[in-house]
């Protein structure tokens, strides 16, 4: 649902870049313990020094909050028994804070931790791991000697900081550390329940709230998420923002010329310097793109120009979309995914044994690796040079030479080996087997150090995605394989709920050829599958060899297997078992346009298939003439990429770095109507066929009733997963199925393609 909140004025509503949020969580964790009483006996002398101005309880408050210096105004900063001296940190809840939250109609909200998730560990502490601007642990504690102070360091994982902003520019920042557990439970729960907030990434916000105040549920009355809002309401502005930053790169380039000249020949550079936005530049240079400008450019700028030339925004504040999703996301979280810790020790028990034994064949047929043959079994990260080197040789002496790959070593990855066959060779085969095993390993690893005391998963789920696809974090509940799902089981006297969207994806894509073939003529193949209930790979199969001569029947694959009875279906699909494989090679890999070379190698590394290069273009060219709708689906696409401008633009490259590039944009809609950008014809179909998988989950979810949706433990994109008592299976597996399937009816009902939701109940999720 869409509710309109108020929201507050520019000077409050700058939020935190994602950089100065990985920084602060490792500065909470690298800050000196806080031993209450000592530090009110040497405060005085700590602050005293201009030396020493580092010496904070935490991170300085300049670091906390990022309001400028003219504004920002930290409550009770005069009262010495609230407030650390020279901090602005409380270390008190008093009444008349309360009593300023109470009256407050809304809410800036932001915290600092010492770790991305209450799940998660905290990072080691070096000497040189950084704890504020220009300053590392080492420094700090040197300076921290000198004035007389000892530092030392907690390392729990825990939220150390509470910050609060209020209508006018006020702001409080509590340190949680000193605060008592029943203070912080009154203070984020005061902040919370009930108010309108305005808060980057709520999900994890509140996530983190509700593990820290030990509440069982909290419920603001509306949330608005700047993060919700570039994803699912305004996608085109994160371009825009890109589009300004090449300005302000040339600008500066500009300004740093004419400084050279005394004095400046242009007074436009001089201006153009003067209203850069430093933020953007600074992340230019960091190669890390700032969340910044989603922030503050957007609600200052962009926002404030919706309301020219009438400007109703200056007397009325900005009215813009409220959502409950981060509340429902942190429900999930709290719930918590039951697991069998016996069950993922006896599985990571098995793939060390895999490792042990892959290493020892690895070092059978590539000797000169013995002498690390204990690291291979420990080692957790990539091949080192010396790995790659000694693989290169030995595929060299088997008569197969390796790519090499940008800094002259052989290029070990599934698909280098794949494209010169030396995925076969016996050293080569163990060694991807022990890559494997280690991995299963590590997620084991991962899942168990997140088992919390209740013997429950809390992933982290959020929404940072361009599709607008919910993920999981800390740990990574929906990469999860098969093996690891076992492991969720289900207590004693309740049952696993798995329900799960039946090829939505396929759906979704015949819905979007049925509204672009309207009025053509052109047969829709895939719409047909789905309204007679064929299985679309076993469609594509079956026509795929009847184009080679194979077999022969009138009219379309579909409505021949819809004719058969289920046994001779069920014999068709046997007969046809290797030619369906392909089949999902090719329906899943050619829906967005996979070229030749890469559906070739897609079909190889995904599916396994022992085919030619030139038996995939023939397989590839057989599908499009089999569903020319989706041909044309394509051509609109791209017609519409070409009609587009090219511009110039800031954006992250493959490798990471943000740089300069020509690219055109190109927007385009999911069937719900929400609007995606992406810069290629085939990424802004992905986007619009994932958003739209992502809107059908989160509208099934928002839809479930309130006591089904409190037995949620995981969501995986098209799946929603369910604990629940097992003496009401049945009532809560039907009240999943009924909003699942009112989802997706709500988008395909008008393209006339069925709904459909399978669902199993049993005592593991597997």
């Amino acid at each position: 649902m869409i509710r309109l909140i108020i929201l507050p004025p520019a000077n409050i509503c700058k939020i935190f870049s994602k950089n100065e949020m990985r920084k602060d969580q490792i500065n909470a964790n690298e800050m000196s313990s806080v031993d209450i009483e000592r530090i009110r006996r040497q405060r005085d002398n700590i602050t005293s020094s201009k030396n020493a101005s580092p010496l904070r309880i935490i991170s300085a408050t300049k670091d906390v909050i990022d309001i400028e210096e003219r504004r920002r105004r930290i409550l009770f900063a005069s009262e010495k028994d609230f407030v650390f001296e020279n901090t602005g940190f409380l270390v008190a809840y008093t009444d008349e804070m309360r009593k300023k939250i109470s009256e407050a109609d809304f809410l800036s909200l932001s915290f600092r931790a010492t770790a991305e998730a209450p799940s998660a560990r905290t990072l080691a502490v070096g000497k040189s791991t950084e704890i504020g601007p220009g300053c590392n642990w080492d420094r700090y504690r040197k300076l921290a000697n000198a004035a007389g102070y000892i530092p030392g360091v907690i390392s729990t994982t825990r939220m150390r900081a509470w910050v609060v902003g209020l209508p006018g520019g006020d702001v409080m920042v509590w340190d949680l550390d000193v605060l008592d557990a029943s203070a912080v439970t009154s203070l984020i729960s005061d902040s919370i329940n009930s108010k309108n907030l305005y808060c980057y990434n709520a999900a994890e916000l509140l996530t983190w709230a509700m593990s820290t105040a030990r509440a069982a549920n909290m419920a603001p009355a509306a949330v608005y998420d700047p993060l919700w809002h570039v994803r699912y309401v305004d996608p085109d502005r994160i371009y825009d923002i890109s589009r300004r930053a090449v300005i302000e790169q040339a600008a500066a380039a500009l300004v740093k010329a004419h400084k050279k000249s005394s004095p400046p020949t242009s007074l436009e550079a001089i201006m153009h310097g003067a209203g850069m936005n430093a933020r953007a530049v600074k992340a230019a240079h960091d190669r890390a793109w700032s969340v910044a400008p989603l922030s503050t450019w957007h609600y200052r700028n962009a926002v404030l120009g919706h309301a020219d030339p009438h400007r109703v925004m200056m007397n009325r504040g900005w009215e813009v979309c409220a959502t409950n999703l981060p509340t429902q996301l942190v429900q999930i979280s709290c719930n918590g995914m039951p697991v069998d810790i016996d069950r993922l020790e006896s599985i990571r028990c098995d793939a060390a044994a895999v490792v042990a034994k892959a290493a020892s064949t690895v070092v059978e047929h590539i000797p000169s690796l013995y002498e690390i043959q204990a690291r291979l079994s420990a080692m957790s990260g990539g091949a080192t040079d010396e790995i790659r080197l000694a693989v290169g040789e030995y595929a060299r002496s088997t008569g197969v030479e390796l790519d090499a790959s940008d800094n002259g070593l052989p290029s070990i990855s599934l698909k280098s080996l794949s494209n010169k066959g030396a995925i076969a060779l016996p050293g080569i085969a163990a060694w991807r087997d022990l890559c494997d095993a280690r991995r299963t390993l590590a997620s084991c690893d991962d899942l168990i150090a997140s088992v919390s005391p209740n013997g429950r998963l809390h992933p982290l789920f959020g929404y940072d995605t361009v599709t607008g696809r919910l993920t999981a974090k800390r740990p990574a509940s929906m990469a999860m394989d098969q093996r690891l799902r076992s492991a969720v089981t289900a207590p004693e006297g309740s049952v696993i709920i798995s329900a799960d969207y039946s090829q939505i994806e396929l759906r979704i894509a015949a819905c979007f050829a049925e509204k672009m073939r309207a009025g053509t003529g052109l047969p829709g193949m895939l719409a047909t599958a789905f309204r007679t209930g064929v299985d679309p790979h076993l469609t594509t199969a079956l026509q795929s060899v009847r184009q080679r001569g194979d077999i022969d029947f009138t009219g379309n694959a579909a409505a021949y297997i819809a004719g058969l009875c289920d046994e001779e279906r069920c014999e068709l699909k046997s007969r046809l078992f290797v030619e369906r494989d392909t089949a999902k090679a090719q329906n899943f890999g050619l829906l967005y346009g996979m070229k030749d070379s890469s559906f070739w190698e897609y079909g190889r590394l995904a599916y396994g298939l022992t085919w030619t290069f030139e038996e995939a273009q023939a397989a590839r060219d057989a599908w499009f003439k089999m569903y020319p709708e989706i041909a044309l689906l394509h051509d609109s696409y791209q017609s519409t990429f070409s009609a587009a401008a090219k511009e110039t633009l800031f954006l992250k490259a493959h490798d990471g770095v943000f740089q300069t590039t020509t690219s055109r944009v190109v927007s385009g809609a999911t069937l719900s109507g929400r609007k995606v950008t992406a810069t290629s014809p085939f990424l802004l179909l992905s986007y619009a066929c994932q958003g739209t998988g992502a809107d059908i989950i989160i509208s099934a979810i928002a839809s479930m009733d309130h006591g089904t949706r409190r037995h949620l433990v995981n969501v995986v994109h098209d799946e929603l997963v369910l604990c629940v008592p097992e003496s009401c299976s049945q009532r809560e597996a039907a009240e999943v199925r009924r909003a699942m399937l009112s989802a997706e009816d709500a988008v395909f009902a008008q393209y006339n393609i069925p709904a459909s939701v399978d669902i199993t109940v049993g005592n593991s999720w597997s």
